[in-house]
């Protein structure tokens, strides 16, 4: 480009000559032909860049974390003129979303189109954005770069594994506010879980009258899949600490460790009430429910401004009942560490999750250590662990 510049130069150096020794018809024409050609070449590069439609569409609707999509890119021109040199710049290749598309470099004739397809491979759960970033025309004299950036960027959301546990530490004591939120009469009447004291609510056919009459005060059974109650999920989204490779694997993590909780929940027909920031929490009922909570974990950003500690205890302070309460996070404070004690010590069988961030300080260490001294169910999951190795 610096060379056909220069070469321009000096055509107009030489119309100026020209026009200065001959001022004729011809010396001026060359000399307006000479300055009019660049906006001409512009004109017509910024037509056909323009006129060119890009579509990029993938082979699946659904991608999941591990799998590899082919996308698609047509490329048509559109206009009445051959198009200028264009270069095509993809999104580069990404730890997260690695992609085989190369830059390249075409001409298209006029009503032709070009498809090129690319494999992605996608290696964790998150929101990105693929294929084409922006197309690059050089003008027919080799003078201007015009640069078309792709406003509607194509957008990807992995969603994460679905990892099936065989179980969770959650209690199976509690009566929680599920007896009056949900329906719970599809029991398993032939497989009794525990027994727990007498509630007002209780019908008197679940009285273990044998029991019963042992103690001298009414006790009632518990069946397998109503026995535990509810599951409350107070997830942490807050950035998390450290490179930007690493952070993505602990947000993957974090996902699969909420997605698995709530399907083995929801499988056992224990509803689930997920806290994942400010407002309502999404509430799921059942295993038909289990898509909106799917949906919710695939697309979550980890873009919170406020720590979980505020919200944790006007929710702890509303609870009458004790209940069963995880918290996955990856950042372990003090002000944290005294909630989940102190609602330990209240009576609510809670549950940590802790993802530790890259550079874990020797704070944060010390006050996960005394977490699971308290006896608490305290687990320390690193992003390379599996998870089956603990539930």
């Amino acid at each position: 480009m610096k060379r056909n510049r220069l070469t321009y130069v000096v055509i107009i150096a030489t119309a100026l000559i020209m026009v200065y020794f001959e001022k004729g018809r011809m010396s001026f024409s060359f000399l307006y032909a000479v300055l009019l050609m660049p906006a001409f070449s512009v004109i017509i590069s910024w037509l056909s860049l323009y006129s060119l439609s890009i579509a990029q569409t993938a082979d699946m609707d659904l991608v999941i974390k591990g799998e590899e999509l082919i996308l698609h890119l047509t490329a048509f021109n559109k206009g009445i003129f051959l198009t200028p040199v264009m270069s095509f710049s993809f999104i580069k290749s990404h730890y997260a979303i690695q992609s085989d598309a190369e830059d390249m470099t075409l001409t298209l004739p006029a009503r032709s189109k070009r498809d090129v397809a690319h494999t992605l491979s996608c290696n964790y759960r998150g929101v990105y954005y693929i294929g084409l970033q922006s197309v690059e025309a050089v003008d027919f004299l080799g003078l201007f770069r015009l640069t078309r950036r792709l406003k509607d960027k194509t957008q990807l959301v992995v969603y994460p594994r679905v990892v099936e546990i065989a179980s969770f530490p959650l209690s199976m004591n509690l009566l929680s506010k599920s007896y009056s939120r949900y329906d719970v009469h599809e029991e398993d009447y032939s497989a009794m879980s525990d027994v727990r004291p007498y509630q007002p609510t209780d019908s008197m056919k679940r009285i273990h009258w044998k029991l019963s009459a042992r103690r001298n005060s009414f006790i009632v059974k518990n069946y397998e899949n109503t026995a535990l109650n509810s599951a409350v999920i107070y997830w942490d989204r807050l950035p998390i600490d450290g490179g930007e490779e690493y952070r993505v694997a602990a947000e993957d993590k974090i996902v699969e460790l909420v997605v698995a909780e709530g399907f083995y929940c929801l499988k056992k027909r224990i509803p689930v009430d997920m806290y994942y920031g400010a407002g309502e929490p999404l509430s799921a009922v059942n295993i038909d429910d289990f898509e909106k909570l799917y949906a919710c974990a695939a697309h979550a950003l980890f873009d919170q401004n406020e720590t979980i500690e505020n919200s944790l205890t006007v929710f702890l302070n509303a609870q009458s009942n004790q209940m069963n309460l995880t918290v996955i996070t990856s950042n372990l404070t003090e002000t944290l560490y005294d909630k989940l004690t102190g609602a330990f010590y209240f009576g609510h069988h809670v549950i940590l999750l802790y993802i530790p961030p890259e550079h874990e300080s020797v704070n944060e260490g010390s006050l996960f250590d005394m977490l699971k001294e308290t006896g608490m169910n305290a687990y320390r999951i690193d992003i390379h662990d599996d998870i089956h190795d603990f539930f």
